[in-house]
């Protein structure tokens, strides 16, 4: 094979361009995330252009764009970072999509995957490893054991390794056809198979690029050979592959085909539990290159303007690698990182511009929950018996449980390296195993970040947090836990250094899993508040407390309401959420559904908490199609594990479930409910609509860069994905943003969420004329009861947000602001500009449309911030 490693370098030496980047394309205002995939490509972004443009919008956010596996949905599955998909539309597509973004005065900021790539025939690094093993020029890419064998889960229950041998002319090798796919065989075996048919010197050729690492012209002689071996030698060398004893043939090879339930075979790093995904070995200089050169190229080119990194948490040093990435970009682009930060987690001083945001849509997330009410469904969940225990130890349990049951290789590998660095001092293999499961159960964050000695004070102060929880949870390991926390913070040499890196590499994907991907689904008391980065265990905060924390919001980091991960859309949280303000009224309805509901579920279920749960669902996301609502909770179901799972599904469990849920929503025996449930949406419509509107006024007007995702600038009802990726409705989109500026609709009347665009296109608007306001420290502003307000005073121009936080704000004739300095002549930029007056500090508000945004020019120019 020819080196791949060599033929990747950056182009024009784009790793080490630095500072000779071309310049962002302007500021930062705005993003659009935006999915690529056979559905939208290039080309669809291309053609949108002026939409976005005229939204406002400063930079399109572009999911994965390197090539992928085939029918890819997402592009997370990169085969391989050199090239850009042709699915997508190759290069010539994007370099056409990038001219016709910058003509309309958009950048682009470049979503990369430097964790992984996927294990794939398609992927050439992949297949090389699995030809040639440890000794593939390929091999130092990922992150694999090769002392063992590579681990192919692929395997039904009673299939066999390997169902024929086939010969691919093209590629100039045999494959072994395991579960449908062709995997290439090692030299050797393709040696012995020549020997059989005479072909003595192609025999040779082979056996020379068996021994060690092989020269890559002695590769190509070899496939040579092999392909005039085959045609001079056709039929024979057909029947030697029709009976090679495939047993044998197996067992010689790098790789093992084994049973896809047999996952403690696998001897590579994954992305969480995903097994076609192959972790990479980023912290090698030559890998870094491969995985970067091409978007370094384009930022070089200045067809794009920023990298967002996904997955940072699973590279072995992410600190070292954002300086290295910084490095390599130079100062000027914007590099954004996915990091879920824990409840008042500090991110660490990396030269990066900030996250994708996920803290901050939870902090918005939290202004329109009551938390009175949300304790009011808790306290109703756990009398009835439907949740027990500690927010806390249903986590650690939930944890516990995909440690145990989906991570076995990478639990093993971490008990491995936990036995070497505490050597003599390491107990038997089980207490071992119940010691490591229990720190990683208790560890309060994604991960830490110790990787040289000393450990740092947060990581020292994480580290014995999660000590001390892991002796509460396990207090019979205490000792052991001692032991290992000590070592993993003060041992040095190669044993702890790898200990560490595997420690840290785990319990991110065990929060994900076990927090978000199964606890979130049980503990449902109110659904809205569990989203990835939440926190079902920290206190509310106060008023003055999410003042605190808006105003620390860098200027440069994202701040979304939707992404492609969140559990819900923007607006079915926000409807969501209002029931927080009514939960009397909910338990209420919920309880008579129940009565009404008996005699319609099946023995097998749905249980209790799976019906609240149906209930507040059914209310988020209404109307939902049947076939939408038995996507969404299969898969609320598998992954909550409660009644049923991916592994092992509960097939009877679900079928019962589907069918109720199905009854409730078409059939005749649901209409009673419908009419109750359709009834309390219009009832409380306005308080929704107005709830969406709020957040989406904050979301624009908070310090840090908007980032809005495809098509929920209108109404977003929906839920995880795929949900989240249903086609969207570009020409419905347009035509309203054609029309001319309007006053925003009353929300009693705004199904459509109109009000959304409207303040979209409006406010990113004043951020475009007035980019001095939002580059302006946020001030807190007192306000009457039910109401949250914040202004920003910039050199030139001020402006004042008060949004209703509570219904019976919302119901408000006027706000009265404590500040009477914001006395004045102000205008709505909502409005058509429209001019309000502020007299004794108070201003009157249109009940229809109960929000305030205000601006004014500031007479004489720059002044001192208010006190």
């Amino acid at each position: 094979m020819t080196s791949r490693m060599e033929g990747a370098r950056p182009v024009d030496g784009a790793a080490n361009a630095g500072p000779d980047f071309a310049s962002p394309l302007g500021l930062v205002r705005a993003t659009y995330r935006v999915q690529f995939n056979a559905e939208f490509t290039f080309e669809d972004a291309e053609r949108l252009s002026p939409y976005f443009s005229a939204l406002g919008i400063s930079h399109l956010y572009a999911s994965p764009i390197f090539r992928a596996r085939a029918g890819s949905a997402h592009g997370y599955d990169m085969v391989d970072p050199t090239e850009i998909s042709d699915e997508l539309g190759g290069e010539a597509g994007f370099r056409s999509m990038a001219a016709t973004l910058a003509a309309n005065g958009i950048g682009i900021i470049l979503d990369i995957v430097p964790n992984h790539m996927a294990a794939d025939g398609a992927n050439p690094y992949w297949i090389d490893v699995l030809e040639f093993g440890a000794d593939a020029v390929s091999a130092p890419i990922f992150d694999i054991d090769f002392s063992r064998r590579i681990a192919l889960p692929w395997l039904g229950d009673d299939a066999a390794a390997i169902e024929k041998l086939a010969y691919d002319e093209a590629a100039g090798r045999v494959t072994a056809i395991v579960a449908g796919n062709a995997v290439p065989l090692r030299p050797r075996s393709i040696a012995a198979l020549l020997d059989r048919v005479g072909a003595m010197e192609a025999a040779l050729a082979w056996r020379v690029v068996d021994r060690g690492k092989a020269d890559p012209e002695a590769i190509d002689t070899a496939r040579v050979a092999l392909r005039a071996a085959a045609a001079a030698m056709s039929d024979s060398f057909e029947r030697a592959l029709d009976k090679a004893d495939l047993n044998a043939v197996h067992a010689e090879q790098h790789w093992q085909a084994v049973p896809w339930r047999q996952t403690e075979s696998l001897n590579y790093r994954r992305f969480f539990e995903v097994s076609h995904l192959l972790g990479v070995c980023i912290e090698d200089e030559t890998v870094f290159e491969i995985v970067h050169c091409l978007p370094l190229a384009l930022l070089r080119e200045g067809l794009v303007q920023g990298l967002r990194v996904d997955h940072v948490d699973g590279l072995a040093d992410p600190a070292a690698y954002c300086v290295q990435l910084r490095e390599a970009t130079g100062p000027e682009a914007l590099i954004l990182i996915e990091k879920i930060l824990g409840h008042d987690e500090a991110l660490r001083p990396w030269p990066i511009d900030g996250t994708t945001g996920y803290e901050r849509l939870n902090l918005i997330n939290e202004a329109f929950v009551s938390a009175n009410g949300r304790t009011a469904f808790q306290s109703y969940l756990e009398a009835r018996g439907w949740l027990s225990g500690s927010p806390l130890a249903r986590i650690a349990a939930a944890k516990t449980e995909v440690v145990e049951k989906s991570f076995k290789p990478e639990l093993a590998r971490l008990l491995e390296s936990a036995a070497a660095m505490l050597g003599d001092d390491a107990p038997v293999a089980s207490v071992l195993e119940a010691a490591v499961v229990a720190l990683l159960s208790a560890f309060p964050v994604y991960r830490s970040y110790l990787v040289g000695l000393p450990a740092s004070p947060e990581d020292d102060a994480l580290w014995r947090e999660a000590e001390a929880r892991a002796k509460r949870d396990a207090p019979g390991v205490a000792p052991v836990l001692v032991r290992l926390v000590e070592a993993a913070l003060r041992a040095p040499g190669l044993d702890a250094a790898r200990f560490r890196r595997l420690f840290q590499q785990l319990s991110g994907p065990a929060m994900a899993k076990g927090f978000e991907d199964t606890e979130l689904y049980r503990s449902v008391a109110l659904a809205s508040v569990n989203e990835v980065g939440s926190d079902l265990v920290a206190p509310p905060r106060s008023d003055d407390e999410l003042h605190a924390a808006f105003a620390a919001f860098g200027p440069r980091g994202l701040t979304p309401l939707a992404t492609h991960d969140t559990k819900r859309g923007a607006d079915t949280r926000a409807r969501l959420n209002l029931l927080s303000h009514f939960p009397e009224r909910w338990i209420r309805l919920v309880e008579g559904w129940e009565a009404q509901h008996a005699d319609l579920k099946a023995e097998a279920g749905p249980d209790d908490l799976d019906l609240w749960f149906i209930y507040q669902t059914l209310f988020a996301a209404w109307p939902l199609p049947v076939d939408r609502a038995r996507g969404y909770f299969e898969k609320a179901m598998r992954e909550a594990k409660r009644h049923s799972g991916w592994t092992d599904p509960d097939e009877t469990y679900e079928a019962a479930l589907h069918d109720f849920v199905a009854l409730l929503i078409a059939g005749s025996e649901g209409a009673p409910f419908r009419a109750e449930l359709e009834a309390f949406l219009a009832e409380t419509a306005p308080i929704a609509a107005t709830n969406s509107l709020s957040q989406t006024l904050l979301q624009l007007t908070l310090p840090g860069i908007p980032d809005i995702y495809r098509g929920t600038e209108l109404a977003d009802f929906s839920l995880v994905d795929p949900d989240n990726r249903r086609p969207v409705s570009w020409e419905r989109r347009e035509a309203l943003l054609s029309s001319p500026v309007s006053a925003v609709p009353p929300m009693a009347e705004d199904e459509e969420r109109a009000a959304k665009l409207s303040a979209t296109r409006s406010l990113l608007a004043l951020r475009a004329r007035n980019p001095d306001i939002f580059a302006s420290p946020y001030q807190a502003e007192r306000v009457s009861d039910g109401w949250f307000a914040f202004s920003r005073r910039g050199s030139a121009a001020e402006l004042v947000v008060a949004v209703p936080l509570t219904p019976e704000a919302m119901a408000s004739e006027s706000v009265v602001f404590n500040d009477h300095q914001l006395n004045g002549s102000w205008r709505n930029p909502m409005g058509g500009d429209s001019e309000t007056a502020v007299q004794g500090g108070r201003v009157l508000i249109d009940t229809t449309v109960p929000v305030l945004v205000l601006t004014r020019a500031i007479e004489g120019g720059a002044t001192e911030p208010r006190p």
